[in-house]
């Protein structure tokens, strides 16, 4: 009998035991895993918004992985992590390999279908990819209460920025407790360096710029903790940095020394913060350029303001981009009409003629009294070279949050390896082309040449006297060839 009770009491305890290590807290971290003084202030940030890195080595991942744990205790606790794509997120080191080292021998438990580790207390965490609005809206309908990007250079910023706003919750209940955090990690370069920089006030030398990173929608900075090779003592930082300097120059300075600096080889149109202005000066002319596109349900059109000083050389200044599914005349006359009343009358429209342009235009000179004339075309090549100068001397200026179009197109438009065609899409970079290189002709013009105001009936002649001469030297070219050239 005793005995029998022995065995009673022994099992009870056991089973309180038991009991008792479910109810304990877990540390999902390994034991082993030991923070460094640059993680450990990433975990400690109280700002909702907190952007760790700069250059490689710095223990990003890992720092990205504890910070998204921190709450997994709390009941409904739900975080997201994303990368540009899901081999990114897969590959060996990244963090999902991270997580299932970490969580694999624990109670958490994983479904392979929606990439999402459960922990005893219901708590989440997700794993996810976004290349561009379509990715973004998977997680339209979500609540997350902790954010994390990885490699956010890399990330479609505008994809990005939509997923941000799903970073909520409700009032009451075990919530109450969790921070809403919105963590990333990154080195520079990638398509969206400069949003990122811009966004937390970043300077070329890895330095923060207090003012430009103050968020004032929660009256507090959005933190930048900058880190590096020597911040991480669990890597080999001399073997490290011989690797980095078989690389180009400017990736060695983003991966090694932290700089914020872009790679603008190969880019068509590149532009940085200094090509970037709160608003123009006055005594400004305008002219509009127009690339047609027949698209309904890709922005095909675009129609770009740009402006210029008399008085100031070489200076252009882009104050307008309008991008547009597939326009009509009538629509594009009612958009011309528009722009020209907000910015007070164009001394030039331009528009490429070619393929559908040839048409409208045809309509909006006959039918609309809008006096367009043939783009530039010639030599294109030649002097897409000379904006790109223009765009890095500072010679062209975008007016900050009218020209998101054009920025957006920049980042991605390259020339091939042929260095003479341009891959991606360029209807906004080709309506700036257009009427830049007018409005560089139309300024070194004496005043006696500037055309009369537009929509006058001197303007209507005045462009039809030019038409004609262009006409007739074109007669008079395919003349002078021998018949059976022409």
């Amino acid at each position: 009998m005793g005995a029998a009770l022995d065995l009673d009491v022994l099992s009870l305890l056991e089973a309180a035991e038991a009991s008792a290590q479910l109810c304990a807290p877990v540390s999902w971290v390994p034991r082993d895993i030991v923070p460094t003084e640059r993680q450990q202030e990433f975990l400690d940030s109280t700002e909702f918004d907190v952007l760790y890195g700069g250059a490689a080595g710095g223990g990003k991942t890992i720092g990205m992985m504890m910070a998204a744990l921190q709450y997994v205790d709390v009941p409904g606790y739900s975080a997201l992590l994303l990368r540009e794509s899901f081999p990114e997120l897969a590959q060996e080191g990244g963090l999902m390999d991270v997580a299932a080292d970490w969580l694999t021998p624990t109670a958490a438990t994983w479904n392979d279908r929606d990439h999402r580790w459960t922990f005893p207390s219901g708590a989440r965490i997700q794993f996810g990819y976004i290349r561009n609005m379509t990715d973004a809206r998977r997680y339209w309908g979500g609540e997350y209460h902790f954010l994390g990007a990885d490699e956010l250079t890399n990330i479609n910023w505008r994809a990005y920025i939509k997923v941000r706003s799903r970073v909520r919750k409700r009032k009451g209940g075990p919530l109450d407790a969790v921070r809403l955090r919105v963590r990333s990690c990154t080195n520079p370069g990638g398509p969206s360096h400069q949003e990122v920089a811009e966004h937390y006030g970043i300077n070329e030398d890895g330095t923060q710029d207090i003012e430009a990173a103050w968020n004032p929608d929660r009256d507090e900075i959005r933190r930048f903790i900058p880190s590096g090779l020597d911040d991480n003592p669990h890597l080999d930082a001399e073997e490290y940095r011989k690797a980095l300097a078989e690389l180009d120059s400017v990736t060695r300075d983003q991966l090694e020394h932290g700089r914020w600096v872009q790679d603008l080889n190969g880019l068509v149109l590149p532009i940085t913060r200094d090509n970037l202005v709160k608003q123009p000066i006055d005594g400004l002319t305008y002219g509009l350029g127009i690339d047609l596109g027949s698209s309904e349900s890709v922005k095909s059109t675009a129609l770009v303001v740009v402006a210029w000083h008399p008085e100031i050389k070489d200076l252009v200044w882009v104050v307008h981009v309008g991008k547009h599914t597939g326009m009509t005349a009538d629509e594009m006359a009612d958009e011309i009409d528009d722009l020209s009343t907000r910015f007070g009358g164009f001394a030039f429209i331009v528009c490429d003629e070619g393929a559908l342009g040839k048409g409208h235009a045809r309509e909006l000179r006959r039918r609309h009294v809008i006096p367009v004339r043939p783009a530039m075309k010639s030599d294109k090549l030649g002097y897409s070279r000379l904006l790109w100068d223009a765009a890095t001397r500072g010679d062209l200026l975008l007016l900050r949050g009218a020209a998101d179009d054009l920025r957006e197109e920049s980042k991605h438009l390259r020339f091939a390896d042929n260095g003479k065609d341009m891959v991606g899409v360029n209807h906004a970079y080709d309506a700036t082309l257009y009427a830049w290189r007018e409005a560089r002709a139309y300024a070194a013009q004496d005043p006696g040449q500037v055309a009369p105001p537009p929509g006058t009936t001197e303007a209507a002649q005045h462009w039809a006297d030019q038409y004609k001469r262009k006409k007739s030297r074109e007669i008079q070219a395919k003349q002078s060839k021998k018949w059976w050239k022409r």
